[in-house]
């Protein structure tokens, strides 16, 4: 095969879409019954290994968040994903110019802000629960207050990723085939922690910002 594959970037419009990214390949989507949505970038790429930075409860912290940024992407991340507690539109200005999700956490009373603002700086709203799908992998962004849909998730066993935050502490553990992984927080956590997911490898490494 050659080493250049099409890209496709496509972002979920609405609660119940999956949002895909990654390297195409024939047979990808099989599985993906739901409606895609618009895609915004098609382009030729050197196949690689998709990084996924993850990040969680900035608490409305905009300076933790673009340092968090910086590092996940000098990690060689290539799409960030919030799991939740935003705490505001100036957290959502530091993953702006990047392929990115974020879903609401129990903090963020102004989600309907949240989500307006979203869609004009092109980020992907995942609302309480997001879909992505990468690789033939498909993951589950939730904030993790949700426990019963997380007790569906690990019963049903139909994902293979799960990223969370709300515990402010970092996760790195499977259930079945499930890999569930915690970032950690950026706010009210000893050390303040981001995560870097290598899905080639399905290696998590956790990334300190600081105390």
């Amino acid at each position: 095969m050659s080493k250049f594959q099409e890209r496709f970037i496509v972002w979920g419009l609405g609660f119940g879409h999956w949002s895909l990214f990654g390297i195409w390949k024939p047979g990808h989507w099989d599985f993906l019954k739901q409606p895609l949505a618009l895609v915004i970038n098609i382009e030729p790429v050197m196949v690689a290994e998709m990084v996924i930075g993850i990040l969680s409860d900035t608490h409305g912290r905009a300076d933790m968040a673009a340092v968090a940024v910086r590092i996940l992407l000098e990690h060689k991340a290539e799409y960030l994903v919030h799991c939740g507690d935003v705490g505001g539109r100036d957290v959502l200005d530091a993953l702006a110019g990047h392929p990115a999700m974020f879903v609401f956490g129990n903090n963020d009373y102004d989600r309907t802000e949240l989500n307006q603002y979203a869609k004009t700086i092109g980020i992907a709203c995942g609302g309480t629960h997001g879909k992505l799908a990468f690789n033939g992998k498909r993951a589950v962004v939730t904030h993790g207050d949700d426990f019963a849909l997380m007790r569906r998730l690990i019963r049903e066993q139909q994902i293979d990723y799960l990223f969370l935050g709300h515990t402010h502490e970092t996760q790195d553990q499977r259930n079945g085939k499930i890999h569930i992984i915690n970032p950690g927080a950026l706010y009210r956590a000893p050390i303040k922690t981001v995560a870097v997911l290598d899905t080639e490898t399905d290696v998590v490494r956790f990334i300190s910002v600081g105390k």
